[in-house]
Parts: structure tokens; sequence; C-alpha cells
């Protein structure tokens, strides 16, 4: 009895060793991808072997009809929508709001861009408040607590927000960097 197996003992791992390499060429554990190793069977695919299997892809989605985007010779700019978030922002906040949540501003961007911003809209609890946070974050723009009541009315609360003025030296620190 080897030392694993004596009773009471637990085995700690998985042994590659259970493989026969002739006869199990290709097979291995997966570890990390699901909470327990897994046996799984791979393959070998060289450059021109790879090469076939994407033309044959291609043949078959181009006779399909289904090609799209690069695969038409299209590039970034003709496939993505074009905007600009800063401006976007300054167009839903006007001057005469200081500081705005940040869930607001969400919900005006997804009123006048439904197809960029709606997505955003969409997302649930503080999710919708820290994407506008992310995409900030590259303009040096911060958040902060902001005092506010809910659009349609209701009890005031501090969440988080921004101040137009922020946004506002944003655009033109960006405007002045194209100008030179």
């Amino acid at each position: 009895m080897r030392p694993s197996e004596t009773p009471g003992r637990r085995t700690v791992g998985s042994r590659a060793t259970v493989f026969v390499p002739e006869k199990d060429a290709g097979t291995g554990y997966l570890v990390g991808a699901t909470p327990m190793p897994k046996v799984v069977k791979a393959a070998y695919l060289n450059t021109p072997d790879t090469q076939l299997i994407a033309d044959r892809a291609y043949a078959l989605r181009k006779a399909a009809g289904t090609l799209s985007g690069y695969a038409l010779g299209e590039t970034a700019e003709q496939t993505a929508p074009s905007y600009d978030l800063l401006a976007d922002i300054r167009a839903v906040v006007p001057p005469s709001e200081a500081k705005v949540w940040n869930e607001v501003i969400v919900d005006r961007l997804a009123e006048l861009r439904p197809d960029i911003y709606g997505p955003w809209a969409a997302l649930e609890g503080g999710a919708k408040t820290a994407q506008l946070t992310t995409v900030l974050k590259p303009y040096g723009i911060r958040t902060l607590q902001v005092w506010g009541t809910p659009e349609g009315g209701g009890k005031g609360a501090n969440r988080i927000g921004i101040t137009r003025d922020d946004i506002v030296t944003a655009v033109t620190q960006r405007d002045k960097g194209k100008a030179s």
C-alpha cells in the first residue's frame, strides 16, 4: 500500500502519472477553470492547419452573408459610432445645476443617445454610478458626495456625483491640447 492510500489519509491534488503517453496523448488535467480539476483532451494545431480552419470558416460566413466589420474590410472609424462624452454631459447638465448625481447623468445620457448610453442606464444599483465614475477618470474628473433630491421629487440624500465645473474645465483643457 502506498502512503497516499493509507486508510484515513486523504490524497491531495491530482496525479498526471495516471495518463499513459502512447494511449492518452493530448489528455491532461485542467485546473482553475472549474472548482475541481477536470480531465480534458487537447489537440495540437500548427499555423498551416489553423489557417485552413480559419479560411473555411470565412468562406462559410461569406457564403451565408454573415460577415461584418473588420472581416468586410471596414475600419473602426467606419463601424464605431462617434460621440463626445464630455460634450454630451455638458448637454444634459445645464449651467443651473452645479452638482449632479451620477445616476441622474447616466439616465439623461441614455435619453440623449440610447445607442451609446442605453446599456449604462440598464445597469442595476451602484453599477450605473460606477460606470460613469470609471469613464470619467481618464479626464481627471473625480466624483464626490452630492446632496440632492430625486428628479421626480422625494427625500433628499447624499449620493455619488460630479460638479459641472469639473466637466467644463476638462473640456477646456482637452480643447487647448487639440489647438496646439
